[in-house]
C-alpha cells in the first residue's frame, strides 16, 4: 500500500474521530442545558401526597389507575412519587 494511502486513511479515520467527539460534546451540553431548564422548571414544587395528586387530576379520573401510573413512572425514572405531578410532561421525567 502506498504511504499516501495510509496517510490518507490515518487523516481521514483521525478527522472522524474528531468530528465524533465535537458531535458527542455539543449533545452533551444541549443534554446538560434541558436538564437544567427542567430542574429548575420544577425546584419551586412542593412534594404532593397521593390525596393531593389525585385531586389535581382531570375530573373523571380513576383514583387507581392515577396512582398506578404514577407509581409506573417512580419505577421508570428512579423519581420518588412525591415529586410527581400530573401536570409534569413526561419528557421532563426523563431529566428530572
Amino acid at each position: 500500500m502506498p504511504v499516501i494511502t495510509i496517510l490518507f486513511l490515518f487523516l481521514a479515520s483521525t478527522g472522524m474521530g474528531v468530528l465524533v467527539v465535537w458531535c458527542i460534546r455539543q449533545e452533551s451540553k444541549s443534554f446538560l442545558q434541558k436538564r437544567k431548564r427542567v430542574k429548575e422548571k420544577y425546584a419551586t414544587l412542593l412534594p404532593v401526597t397521593d390525596e393531593a395528586f389525585i385531586a389535581a387530576c382531570s375530573p373523571g379520573v380513576n383514583p387507581e389507575v392515577a396512582l398506578r401510573v404514577r407509581d409506573t413512572l417512580v419505577d421508570t425514572f428512579g423519581v420518588s412519587p412525591e415529586n410527581i405531578h400530573p401536570d409534569m410532561e413526561l419528557l421532563d421525567l426523563e431529566l428530572f
